[in-house]
């Protein structure tokens, strides 16, 4: 039986603290446009060496299929500067990549915008990057880090960075909404920060790796009694976050 627990979601925005689900539905109205990207050399943009993709793919619960339907989101945060992550804390990722199951989206967050503190604006589609398999299972986004002009070199400037996994429901069509499941053992959040992944660009992941990494236990989903019965929480069930390079 899995544990029906209601998480409080603190996020700090500047000095002030504020709950995450009001910012997120009043960051949904916000978006800036992305940039075209063009041709350029194979080697990485940041001046490292590698392959020049960096694969991000996510798998979930073999009883379940990447989610269609809009109900949730699956969403990579990013710490542009190799810091740890706290899924539950607005102020410990800089940018993140969204999949509401029709649309992927880069959001990148903006000091001072609207309001002091900070907001995460649109930046731009990654739909054309973006793949799901063909049974199903798996999500795929692939960032070319040799193209100077791709969101991970805009907004990720160093060639080291800290990445991590979490899906949620769409809580009042916010851009994000309350947690489903996230890397590390569940459905407890404490120690989330651990599963932190560090990648760096022409190598994917290294080390110091999470203890779990590539895998998240089966099963160890939130469930929250708000939502319908029949919502599918294995199709948001993470088994399998993996971040590598390859030529392609």
């Amino acid at each position: 039986m899995h544990m029906h627990r209601r998480l409080p979601l603190p996020a700090r925005l500047g000095a002030r603290t504020r709950g995450w689900l009001p910012i997120l539905v009043l960051l949904g109205a916000l978006g800036v446009a992305g940039c075209a990207s063009g041709p350029s050399e194979n080697s990485v943009a940041s001046g490292g060496s590698g392959p020049r993709f960096l694969h991000f793919t996510v798998t979930v619960n073999p009883n379940g299929v990447i989610d269609r339907t809009g109900q949730g989101y699956y969403a990579i945060l990013i710490n542009a500067q190799g810091e740890p992550i706290e899924v539950t804390n607005l102020d410990t990722f800089t940018d993140f990549i969204r999949f509401d199951g029709n649309n992927v989206d880069w959001y990148h967050r903006q000091a001072n915008l609207p309001n002091p503190g900070f907001t995460f604006t649109q930046a731009g589609s990654l739909n054309a990057a973006s793949s799901v398999s063909a049974d199903g299972k798996q999500w795929r986004v692939i960032l070319d880090v040799g193209e100077s002009t791709n969101f991970i070199n805009q907004f990720v400037v160093a060639n080291r960075f800290t990445a991590h996994l979490v899906t949620t429901d769409n809580y009042q069509n916010s851009i994000l909404g309350r947690i489903l499941d996230t890397m590390g053992p569940g459905p407890g959040l404490a120690s989330n920060t651990q599963q932190t992944l560090q990648v760096q660009k022409g190598t994917g992941a290294v080390s110091p790796l999470p203890s779990y990494y590539p895998d998240d236990p089966l099963n160890d989903w939130i469930t929250r009694d708000d939502l319908p019965p029949a919502l599918p929480y294995t199709n948001f069930d993470i088994v399998k976050f993996e971040v590598v390079s390859q030529s392609e």
